[in-house]
């Protein structure tokens, strides 16, 4: 498994302050790229991995799939950290069961990703992803990068912080699941 630590400003906005800040962005130059990135996620029936701020889920670009465990640390910057240990597979799994868990991980559910990445620095990127799971569409800013981007990083980050709101892709889908879940049952009562 390839091993990596990612650093990253986070940033739900509405729709508005989005394109917005995706124009701001374009007019200042940076490179772009576009693609579709499909994230199935992955837990146990009582969201174990969400409680202990884990994420498991395989990630579509294309053909290929790739298989992501994010350990989420904690730590008191005002940017995100998270231990990330991802590998190559050939297909979609039901279930996952890792060494030394003495339980498996079964199959969620799906959020698709549009993301526009555009590069500054040595090796940052700014993504802007337009999420879509369980009748829901969001807005999602960020910024990743490296200690040699981290100053032009945080300059971004000024420019949109005002209007953050907290929470990975991965913590919002489980929300979701759980309000359609608990509507469900309120329909059928």
């Amino acid at each position: 498994m390839h091993h990596s630590i990612e650093k990253e400003f986070k940033f739900l906005v509405e729709k508005n302050t989005f394109e917005e800040t995706k124009r701001r962005i374009k007019t200042n130059g940076y490179k772009s790229d576009n693609k579709v990135q499909i994230n199935y996620y992955y837990d146990t029936d009582d969201y174990r991995l969400l409680k202990s701020d884990r994420t498991v889920r395989v990630r579509q670009n294309g053909e290929k799939l790739i298989l992501q465990v994010k350990n989420h640390l904690q730590n008191k910057e005002e940017f995100s950290t998270s231990d990330e240990y991802e590998k190559k597979i050939g297909f979609l799994p039901n279930k996952i069961l890792f060494k030394g868990l003495p339980m498996y991980v079964q199959f969620l559910g799906t959020l698709i990703t549009r993301r526009e990445t555009f590069c500054f620095g040595t090796s940052g990127q700014i993504c802007f992803d337009v999420n879509e799971y369980l009748g829901v569409v969001d807005y999602e800013i960020e910024i990743e990068f490296d200690e040699q981007d981290l100053k032009e990083a945080q300059e971004i980050s000024k420019m949109i912080k005002r209007y953050l709101k907290p929470g990975n892709k991965y913590s919002r889908f489980v929300r979701q699941k759980e309000l359609q879940q608990s509507e469900a049952c309120f329909l059928t009562l």
